[in-house]
């Protein structure tokens, strides 16, 4: 085991390392001033068997999570002086948080989904008297804004680059989505992206790609990078590989984000390419690696989007180009570029 200290927005923390290379345990000493305003815990993080974060120890409050079968959260119990607080958490078929639970099963929250982007959050939904708050999301889909339904602004938020939150308006509420696919467990100061855990403060993860060699593709040489780096234009859903952040405006098609379990429909900052210049820009190979079953996982969706002109055989004034993917025995997905008549 080795000792590694690092210095981030939250303060100094230092870590153990084991053998692969994953922290162990993360023991963050905050700037006083820093933690006051950022809210940054002072905690000691261990890790389970599968090196996911499963409990924390801050003063006065310590949190225990656990995660299902799929590797996604499914509870968080927290412990503050003497009351003990369990939340469980609930997916749809995407892998979304759709709702949080008390141990008794009575939901706490439910969020809305339109494919990928969170729209709506609902806050005792299980009572008489319901309060929805829309969710405005920033153009690589993660939630910078909740304003209720007389359009007063709930939940305001100010993000460094690599994920950290710098400012927090109008906190009425909470909500603890962070990039696509990270779930922020407060306790811990980590974001959990569900194959591993994410440290904004530090922009990186806390444990290597899952994806092994693969991610150099997509990530870089560094196994512990976020999105090679680049968190404005791209984003890693999954925890395992980056792919383009296209803006999300107006739906053209009924394409997907290049990741291959999500369903978001491709969008450009205009409903169509402009000139010849297509919104979705250097797509590399991509393996997605195999299941527990020793099968391929499957190739991200193919994608098209609409451009200008006659061509490819269209006489309307449009025609499409896209992106379809090939799965080489090994696994590998290979892009290839492809026009069609609109």
């Amino acid at each position: 085991m080795d000792a590694v200290r690092t210095r981030g927005d939250c303060g100094s923390a230092h870590g153990n390392y084991s053998a692969f290379a994953s922290r162990c345990k993360i023991v963050f000493v905050p700037d006083a001033p820093a933690w006051a305003r950022r809210g940054c815990p002072s905690s000691m993080t261990s890790r389970d068997g599968c090196r996911r974060a499963y409990q924390t120890n801050v003063p006065s409050q310590g949190a225990v999570y656990a995660y299902d079968a799929q590797d996604r959260l499914a509870s968080r119990t927290v412990t503050s002086g003497a009351t003990t607080t369990t939340t469980l958490y609930i997916h749809d078929l995407d892998n979304h948080v759709i709702a949080e639970t008390d141990a008794a099963g009575v939901t706490l929250r439910e969020y809305i989904w339109l494919n990928d982007i969170p729209i709506a959050v609902i806050d005792g939904a299980d009572t008489a008297t319901p309060t929805m708050y829309s969710v405005h999301t920033d153009h690589l889909g993660r939630p910078a804004r909740m304003v209720a339904q007389n359009w007063a602004s709930v939940w305001d938020v100010i993000y460094s680059p690599f994920g950290g939150v710098a400012a927090i308006f109008d906190s009425t509420t909470k909500l603890d989505m962070r990039f696509p696919g990270q779930w922020f467990q407060m306790e811990s100061g980590l974001a959990y992206n569900w194959h591993r855990h994410y440290d904004a403060s530090l922009g990186r993860y806390v444990q290597p790609d899952p994806m092994g060699l693969s991610s150099l593709q997509t990530d870089g040489p560094n196994p512990f990078d976020y999105v090679g780096g680049n968190p404005l234009a791209r984003i890693d859903p999954k925890g395992q590989f980056a792919i383009p952040a296209i803006p999300v405006l107006i739906p053209i098609v009924a394409g997907a984000a290049a990741y291959y379990s999500g369903k978001l429909i491709i969008t450009a900052w205009e409903s169509r390419a402009r000139g010849k210049v297509d919104p979705v820009q250097d797509v590399q190979p991509i393996n997605p690696g195999k299941d527990c079953n020793g099968k391929c996982n499957p190739c991200p969706p193919n994608i098209y989007w609409e451009a200008e002109g006659d061509a490819h055989g269209s006489t309307g004034g449009k025609h499409r180009h896209g992106i379809e993917w090939h799965q080489a025995p090994d696994c590998t997905c290979y892009p290839k570029r492809v026009s069609h008549q609109d």
